[in-house]
């Protein structure tokens, strides 16, 4: 459905300096269990570094330095853990404990602070990482928890949370793909492919609304972008928003006047709005824009068709009141002359609607199409011009045969 591609990393992660990482900081503490607990960390023996973390904060709630020390080994512990729940578990348990350990600092521990910040970037480059080569691999549920636990590391960077809707597109997850890009674009995301993609998803799984307001956004941003015009456009009509539609395709053909497809939307809407001379005005110049262009053509004969409908309709207004029993005979004069000047240009009508769509047929026949619609209305204008046979021939190929 759509080109995915990851995005670089973002430029305020910088270059990240991994010797610094290694280990913390290595002053004094006054509680014995937290030294201990350093020399486990260096030597790698995690569990007994969290018992020792675990008295510490036992015996002091606000003990900073252990709440620092035990984020960094289940740091330590996720680099090495394999398995996608457990490995989500200690990365959530090292997040928790760095905001513990920075809520507890003291105002003057700066350097506590700062290693922390850039222990959590380490963490989210390492997710990201991971992400993009399980996406690589294929391994899209896998991606995607990885994505998702770099936005839970760095809630306000954009970029995991595109990759994380494209992990659930590719693994066929579309719709919930959606909070993940919504958020995205909350972040600042601004690249198009972002917005028209997840306006695609509203429309599919939310509403036309939620879509017409993200490529609203869209549109402010890149107002020449022709995707995001067109998804505006459809998302406007299939809302039901006809004014909305006519609007914006008037303000596009006035800013594109040989754009044949922006010609053909407009003309097409106001042959909806039953506004016939505009629009046989519109999907005439999309025709001459664009040679052999179907659906223009076989809405050129159908504006024409259309309006003699209407046509008709005034006709039969007038015979019924010819019919009553209280008109005078001026103005039975009157309606008779009318109704002759009606028939007259509704015959004409039906008679121009044929070429149109005998050329539409012809061009959905050649493309190999669906000519139905188009041999329906074409069997209607045979029979309103008295070709019957025609008409006729022209009623099977709708039906099929």
């Amino acid at each position: 459905m759509y080109k995915m591609s990851f995005r670089s990393l973002p430029a305020l992660l910088g270059v990240l300096v991994m010797s610094v990482l290694l280990m913390g900081a290595d002053g004094c503490s006054s509680d014995p269990n937290v030294e201990g607990a350093k020399l486990d960390l260096r030597n790698k023996d995690y569990d007994r570094a969290l018992e020792n973390l675990d008295k510490a904060i036992t015996t002091d709630a606000t003990n900073a330095e252990a709440y620092y020390l035990q984020g960094q080994v289940y740091q330590e512990m996720a680099k090495a853990e394999q398995d996608l729940a457990a490995h989500r578990d200690l990365v959530e348990n090292m997040q928790m404990s760095y905001t513990k350990a920075l809520d507890n600092a003291g105002e003057g521990d700066e350097t506590m602070s700062s290693d922390i910040n850039q222990r959590l970037r380490m963490a989210w480059y390492e997710e990201y990482q991971r992400g993009a080569s399980s996406y690589s691999a294929q391994n899209y549920d896998e991606a995607a928890n990885y994505f998702e636990n770099a936005t839970m590391i760095a809630p306000d960077s954009s970029g995991a949370f595109v990759n994380l809707g494209y992990a659930y597109i590719s693994m066929g997850s579309d719709s919930l793909a959606i909070e993940p890009l919504t958020m995205a674009v909350e972040k600042g995301d601004d690249n198009v492919d972002t917005y028209n993609i997840l306006a695609d998803l509203q429309r599919s799984y939310v509403s036309a609304d939620a879509a017409i307001a993200t490529l609203s956004k869209a549109r402010d941003m890149y107002p020449d972008n022709a995707d995001v015009l067109a998804r505006l456009f459809n998302a406007y009509v299939s809302s039901g928003q006809a004014d909305e539609a006519i609007a914006l395709a008037e303000t596009e053909v006035a800013n594109n006047p040989d754009d044949a497809r922006m010609r053909y939307n407009f003309g097409s809407l106001l042959l909806q709005a039953e506004r016939y001379d505009d629009a046989i005005e519109q999907l005439t110049r999309a025709t001459e824009l664009e040679e052999g262009y179907t659906s223009a053509v076989f809405n050129l004969g159908a504006a024409y068709q259309n309006k003699a409908v209407a046509v008709n309709a005034e006709i039969s207004e007038m015979e019924d009141e010819l019919r009553g029993e209280d008109v005078s005979d001026a103005r039975t004069e009157e309606l008779e002359q009318m109704v002759e000047a009606k028939v007259a240009e509704r015959d004409q009508l039906f008679a121009e609607s044929v070429p149109f769509l005998v050329q539409a047929r012809e061009l959905a026949e050649a493309a190999g199409d669906d000519a139905a619609d188009i041999c329906t209305a074409l069997g209607q204008a045979y029979a309103r011009t008295n070709q019957m046979d025609l008409a006729e021939e022209a009623y099977a190929c709708a039906e099929g045969n």
